[in-house]
């Protein structure tokens, strides 16, 4: 079997490490004997996302956020058509703004992709904290950190539900959106490199989805799972 992952601006959107998330994805792909082949995408390249199996965005400043969104624009339906078709698409920091219908600051409102229904409002106070969040499909706690000024509002299926830190649904307690494959989250750190079952969850999906007859292995993650293991024991200390 052969994967194709999709890294959008991988130039322009990652900071705090986030290309981490690529890593972590295609050494345990790997590690099930799938071939990986990865494709950069930013503003030099004519996108075909047609045989993409997974696509990722991470984080950046709102100056590269702009750039990103201009471009996104033009392949508005093709990005529409991946997530529909049931492919997977993952967003961390603040990309996950771009797919909404628009960011709300104090005098302006500037429209994004309008993909989903919930949009942000830039609070202009700064969240900064380590996170503690559930997410229903794993046993795990998920671990990461936030830095932002943006709450998602109208989030029909948020992501996460919050145990520490901030969620982002005018603070009720939920963070992030998910429909379909398409998973979208303000938290970074890379995530998938933090948290192991999550990788393991969203790989096994992936393979599965792809060849629903595929024999997994065990996830040889062990040095993850002790750095996962210190983490939380560090934040339930606190």
């Amino acid at each position: 079997m052969k994967t194709k992952i999709g890294h959008l601006f991988y130039d322009l959107l990652n900071l705090y490490g986030e290309s981490g998330n690529i890593l972590a994805l295609k050494q345990a792909l790997e590690s099930q004997k799938i071939e990986v082949e990865i494709q950069n995408l930013s503003l030099d390249n004519d996108w075909n996302l047609q045989d993409i199996d997974f696509l990722y965005i991470g984080t950046g400043t709102e100056n590269n956020q702009q750039i990103a969104l201009e471009a996104l624009k033009k392949y508005k339906d093709k990005i529409k058509e991946h997530i529909e078709n049931n492919k997977f698409f993952l967003a961390t920091g603040n990309s996950i703004e771009i797919f909404g219908k628009y960011i709300k600051n104090k005098e302006t409102k500037q429209e994004m992709l309008d993909l989903f229904d919930y949009y942000t409002e830039r609070t202009q106070t700064r969240r900064v904290s380590e996170c503690v969040f559930k997410f229903e499909k794993i046993d795990s706690k998920v671990l990461g950190f936030e830095n932002n000024e943006g709450q998602t509002i109208d989030s029909k299926k948020p992501m996460f539900t919050v145990e520490k830190g901030f969620g982002t649904e005018r603070d009720n307690g939920t963070e992030g959106f998910m429909y379909k494959k398409f998973y979208g989250t303000y938290l970074i750190g890379p995530i998938l490199a933090r948290n192991p079952e999550l990788l393991s969850f969203i790989c096994k999906d992936l393979i599965l989805s792809k060849e629903n007859n595929f024999e997994l292995k065990k996830f040889d993650l062990a040095i993850e799972q002790e750095a996962y293991k210190r983490y939380l024991t560090r934040y339930d200390n606190k």
